[in-house]
């Protein structure tokens, strides 16, 4: 062999060293085993294919895979799977024989096998030192994955029941709350917690754990707060709908609201555009047009209170305030960049069906004039870009006006929280089915509150 198949410079010489070969002479050995050629003019697919079959080697099984990783006979640069990435991040803590004997007992499950779950269980290693049973001793009793997941979140760090619903701090995961799971499991009250965004009564917590298990960890405070009061399931079903559901700021006032439903219930079905009017008029700040420029006024009732207000009333407010939204003109037309989600267009035997995203002041105020509903007031919203709002229209031929259906609100996270069609009535059947087509092509979440 030539000096010069050696140097650093040849190809070749990083190749030995990805596959971890310490010297030329090994090389040449495994070379000749394995029916590779030895000598180093070798072509690009002549390297690629001994890359391959290295990996192979040691990737043929979870198991091998594992061993590997922790004798270090993978680098880096072999790990081609998030799992793999998370094994050799984690096998490189001071007990790293300890987790490798935990990574090949969970291997005989189902649960590193399922990308769903295995974010969950590299959440479940961060608390190892809080283990209060020895992982070993765990063994499933059922094939199904999701009923492994929890199986084993109880084993480790579960003593009592735990609402169903905070389990998902772990899968999802969701690490804010994960001590406040961590704490009912090991029995102790929550009351006071820091994490809880108002303090709890004991009824508020009998509630707390009874909380459905679709709702989301933010919702349950809502719904734990809402029947402690009296209120039924009914309501918060439609407050799911609304701002204060998910968002505990001015909570004093939004109580007052809530109290205000559980006395007049027959104001359940009218409670997004209430709240709707009561947030604007109470929080949102205006823009003035001015000869000098934009200025920003304070909201229009800052103190606004529930203190004597009757369901007509309100009602009437509600509805001229519509109206006024629905009258105004455009003194400035405002615009705003389109969001890297894609419209979408869908045709079938009923017809054809469009979903546009809206891009200025003067498309959500036609929205909200035909649709009778308070879009109008979103702009600000959109400006910020922690909303965009969408119509979906449709259209029997493709020649036909198009007719307005409902118009969507998608948050940041693309999480479409809110569908509301004419006076705010909720999508029928055929328009969510259309809804999810969108949201599985641009890869949306449409929540099940909307």
């Amino acid at each position: 062999m030539s000096q010069v198949e050696i140097l650093p410079e040849n190809p070749v010489w990083d190749h030995m060293k990805l596959l971890k070969f310490k010297s030329v002479r090994a090389y040449k050995n495994w070379c000749h085993k394995n029916c590779f050629r030895s000598n180093f003019d070798k072509t690009t697919e002549e390297l690629a294919a001994e890359y391959a079959f290295f990996i192979k080697k040691y990737t043929k099984s979870l198991r091998c895979s594992i061993h590997a990783i922790y004798n270090k006979d993978l680098n880096t640069e072999h790990l081609h799977t998030p799992l793999l990435q998370k094994i050799a991040d984690t096998l490189q803590c001071e007990n790293r024989e300890y987790m490798r004997d935990v990574f090949l007992h969970l291997e005989k499950t189902k649960l590193l096998a399922n990308e769903e779950y295995t974010t969950g269980i590299m959440e479940i290693l961060r608390y190892h030192h809080e283990w209060k049973r020895c992982i070993f001793e765990w063994k499933p009793k059922t094939r199904s994955s999701h009923k492994q997941f929890l199986s084993l979140l109880r084993h480790l760090l579960i003593d009592y029941n735990v609402p169903q619903f905070l389990l998902k701090t772990f899968l999802f995961p969701i690490r804010k709350y994960q001590p406040l799971l961590l704490a009912l499991g090991r029995g102790e009250s929550i009351r006071h917690h820091p994490l809880l965004p108002m303090p709890m009564t004991k009824k508020m917590v009998h509630y707390f754990a009874k909380t459905p298990n679709s709702y989301q960890i933010e919702e349950s405070f809502r719904w734990a707060q809402v029947r402690a009061m009296g209120g039924s399931s009914q309501l918060v079903e439609k407050l799911r709908c609304t701002k204060i559901m998910r968002d505990y700021s001015e909570n004093e006032f939004w109580t007052s609201v809530v109290q205000f439903f559980i006395r007049h219930p027959q104001l359940e079905k009218h409670s997004n555009p209430i709240i709707d009017y009561l947030h604007y008029h109470k929080f949102v700040n205006r823009e003035v047009h001015t000869p000098e420029g934009i200025k920003i006024s304070s909201p229009l009732q800052p103190h606004l209170s529930m203190k004597g207000r009757t369901p007509k009333a309100i009602l009437k407010q509600v509805d001229e305030w519509h109206e006024q939204l629905g009258r105004s003109g455009v003194e400035e037309n405002v615009y705003w960049k389109h969001s890297c989600v894609g419209d979408f267009s869908y045709h079938n035997e009923k017809g054809f069906y469009a979903i546009r995203q809206l891009l200025s002041k003067a498309e959500l105020i036609v929205e909200g004039r035909t649709l009778r509903h308070c879009v109008a007031s979103y702009e600000s919203k959109c400006k910020r870009n922690s909303s965009t709002i969408w119509t979906m229209e449709f259209r029997e031929t493709e020649e036909a006006t198009p007719r307005k259906l409902v118009t969507i609100e998608m948050n940041a996270q693309k999480i479409i929280c809110q569908v509301r069609g004419k006076r705010n009535r909720r999508m029928n059947a055929e328009e969510k089915s259309v809804l999810n087509r969108w949201c599985k092509h641009q890869g949306l979440v449409l929540a099940s509150y909307a």
